[in-house]
């Protein structure tokens, strides 16, 4: 007697195991990755037509005709299985193997009922093809599985386009979809392979995934973010690549299985390490990477990745490099993080708060996926072994310190020795490690001052769950202890806003005197401001002359265009010594030195207020006030030249005191842009609007200027990115719109 195998089997094996066609495609994939394959292409074709069809296309080293005799036809077969035999003589750069159960070949069914497979090795001429129909199992269940003939056979042809393909490869066609794939079901596959492969981690280093569907390229060719386009390379953009600052907490289980390592940071610095040995003797080459999702994280990966991060993930299970499914789903609490943390309220966190990845390096059979590939691991000793050492030493460290960090003890270590700090150091951290016996430690120095401002930040939302407590607290006594901890609570915070407000308001008063001196000027400056008065006097001469120049332009020996090139040139090296002579006396940084950082604002304010008063006592007799308005409450922190700045506010003047100006006022706002808004407002003679069109061209003038101070003006602005305009004004004098974009 013997078994028979009727050929419903592969629908056992194959549709009814694999459900979903995202699953189907991934198969396919793992087979060219254990063919050690560098890239692979999935390419749709013909998707809006009746001859649509799917290629997966590989370079790997694809197989012999006794290959696929032997190992493709043999239904159960999995290289895995020999992989593990011969373990030990496996090289050091060879991958482990992604396939296991060998029914990813049944997936191409769930795809098409039409299949051909083109595959060569390197020392092969000719391409072996197999050709075969999944219905042709489906007519008569009767038939016993092995009885029903697939076609084989040889050629030297490969359709166009499959240019990856040189010395060997394979090719899997599948025609008769079972499916319609349209742009939005490409893109859901799209994010999907995104977190099949951990690029991190190092089994998964040279792969390469890239998606081709032609009749969608038009339209990606409109879309400005990768995250909304079909084609192209897969690439997943894993966490800490997004420069997003958060809590973050890193563990390793070296490959011997006898030291477990675990680091702390918060937004970027690094806050402790721990290295103690393993007591979990079934775990070995394991890594954890988990960051906490505040606020603040979950608005940013929103808006780089398109998707909010619930509907992203939470922590998801890699296995040498590739997805374990479904761990890490949306819908997915595959650990159970839910159902744990309405059990301890808001002391614990939930699949909404975390971000993370477990992966599982090295051959280690013991962590097997499910026959149904949408089942995870098995229940094994292993399995649970591994979620029991993520709660206690992953999310419990993570969770003290995000959550719990309002109960520590109070970090304030002013007036402390240096044996103090540390033993309060010392103290904090193990509340959040535990205990530190036997265990190496490394920390930040200025750990009590993270974990203060850490403490501070927490206050609200510890009022907030007390006030919570107190509405279902019956017994009064109790009901009363809450309150006076809620009061007390809220007095710290208001004490300790204050005392940040003061150090606010100081350190931008420094920033402020530093930028511009306001002291009293010595006898010794007073000598330098007169030398300094002498060339603003030869650099009025040099503009002059330079104005006469222009003027007297007859000259056949020189043309036109030289001319007109050099005096430009001139006139604006000549404003910079102009401008230098204005404030240079007063200014507490380098001129000619590069770019600065700083709040322009305040550098306007200060100039106009502290600097162009005393520059331009007395000019033509005129005695000129000097106005500010700052209509804006938020700073203009951007990168800007202090020498162009000035330039630009020194020519306006000089045109107003020309117009004979009294009062110069400078309005400074920011529109709905961010870009900052100056008006510039005077009361001179003001300026003909017939004339509005030119005042910015080379050389014209309504005075005895030489009309290049605009001029110089709008270039020096234009190369900000910025604007400027008049503006009509019924008043006496002109008003100047100035636009000027952040530079970050």
């Amino acid at each position: 007697m013997k078994f028979k195998i009727s050929s419903a089997l592969k629908d056992h094996i194959g549709k009814e195991l694999i459900t979903n066609d995202n699953a189907a495609v991934l198969e396919i994939i793992k087979n060219s990755y254990d063919a050690k394959a560098s890239r692979v292409e999935i390419i749709f074709q013909d998707m809006r037509s009746d001859k649509k069809r799917i290629f997966i296309v590989d370079n790997g080293h694809g197989m012999s005709k006794s290959d696929m005799e032997k190992k493709w036809l043999f239904v159960g077969y999995s290289d895995k299985k020999d992989f593990e035999k011969n373990i030990e003589k496996k090289k050091k750069d060879d991958r482990n193997v992604a396939g296991a159960k060998g029914i990813g070949r049944f997936s191409c069914d769930r795809l098409g009922s039409k299949l051909r497979i083109f595959t060569k090795k390197e020392y092969e001429e000719k391409f072996n093809v197999l050709e075969l129909n999944w219905n042709d199992f489906e007519e008569d269940q009767e038939k016993e599985f092995q009885s029903i003939p697939v076609k084989m056979n040889s050629s030297m042809d490969l359709e166009k386009g499959f240019n990856i393909i040189k010395k060997s490869g394979t090719v899997v066609e599948i025609s008769n979809l079972r499916s319609e794939w349209d742009r939005e079901k490409l893109l859901n596959l799209k994010r999907y392979l995104q977190r099949l492969l951990n690029p991190v981690q190092e089994n998964s280093k040279n792969f390469q995934i890239e998606l081709v569907a032609e009749d969608f390229k038009l339209k990606d060719g409109e879309e400005p973010y990768d995250y909304n386009r079909v084609n192209g390379v897969i690439t997943n953009v894993v966490f800490e690549k997004l420069s997003i600052k958060t809590t973050t907490i890193s563990c390793e289980i070296d490959n011997d299985g006898k030291v477990i390592t675990t680091s702390l940071d918060d937004k970027g610095i690094n806050i402790f390490e721990l290295e103690e040995d393993n007591n979990y003797p079934l775990l070995r080459n394991i890594k954890i990477k988990l960051s906490y999702l505040n606020s603040t994280a979950k608005s940013t990966f929103t808006k780089l990745m398109g998707v909010p991060a619930v509907q992203y993930g939470h922590v998801f299970l890699f296995k040498n490099g590739f997805r374990i499914l479904p761990c890490g789903e949306m819908d997915d609490d595959w650990l159970g993080l839910n159902l744990r943390k309405t059990q301890g309220i808001r002391r614990y966190l939930g699949t909404r708060e975390i971000l993370g990845r477990i992966e599982i390096n090295g051959n280690q059979p013991e962590f097997r996926e499910t026959t149904n590939r949408f089942g995870g691991l098995t229940d094994t000793p292993s399995y649970k072994e591994l979620k029991k050492f993520f709660f206690e030493k992953i999310l419990r460290i993570l969770e003290r310190y995000v959550v719990e960090a309002i109960s520590w003890d109070n970090p304030e270590s002013k007036n402390k020795d240096f044996d103090s700090i540390k033993k309060d150091s010392l103290k904090i951290i193990k509340k959040i490690a535990g205990s530190l016996e036997n265990k190496k430690l490394k920390y930040n120095e200025d750990f009590l001052k993270i974990v203060e401002d850490k403490t501070i930040k927490n206050i609200p939302e510890t009022i907030k769950n007390l006030e919570g407590i107190v509405k279902k607290e019956k017994d009064k006594e109790i009901k009363l202890q809450y309150i006076q901890q809620i009061n007390s609570l809220k007095q710290g915070l208001i004490l300790q806003k204050a005392k940040q407000k003061s150090l606010v308001e100081e350190k931008q008063k420094k920033e402020r005197e530093n930028l511009f001196l306001t002291s009293i000027i010595s006898k010794d400056l007073q000598n330098v401001l007169n030398l300094h008065h002498h060339i603003k006097i030869s650099s009025i001469n040099i503009k002059r002359k330079i104005s006469d120049l222009i003027k007297k332009n007859n000259s056949e020996e020189v043309t036109k265009d030289y001319l007109e090139k050099t005096i430009k040139s001139i006139d604006l090296e000549n404003n910079k010594i102009f401008t230098i002579a204005t404030f240079a006396t007063k200014a507490n940084f380098e001129l000619e030195g590069s770019d600065m950082q700083k709040n322009l604002i305040d550098f306007i304010s200060d100039y106009i207020k502290n600097v162009c008063p005393e520059v331009y006592r007395g000019e033509n007799n005129l005695i000129v006030e000097f106005n500010v308005i700052i209509k804006t409450k938020k700073d203009f922190i951007t990168w800007f030249k202090p020498i162009e700045i000035t330039m630009i506010l020194d020519n306006l003047i000089d045109n107003s005191i020309k117009a004979k100006s009294s009062e110069i006022t400078l309005e400074l706002d920011q529109n709905e842009k961010n870009e900052l808004l100056i008006f510039y407002k005077d009361n001179g003679k003001g300026i003909s609007l017939q004339n509005k069109d030119k005042i910015f061209d080379f050389g014209f003038t309504t005075t005895n200027g030489s009309g290049m101070g605009l001029f110089n003006i709008k270039k020096v602005i234009l190369d900000m990115n910025g604007k400027i305009k008049l503006l009509e004004n019924e008043k006496k004098g002109v008003i100047f719109e100035i636009v000027i974009p952040r530079i970050k």
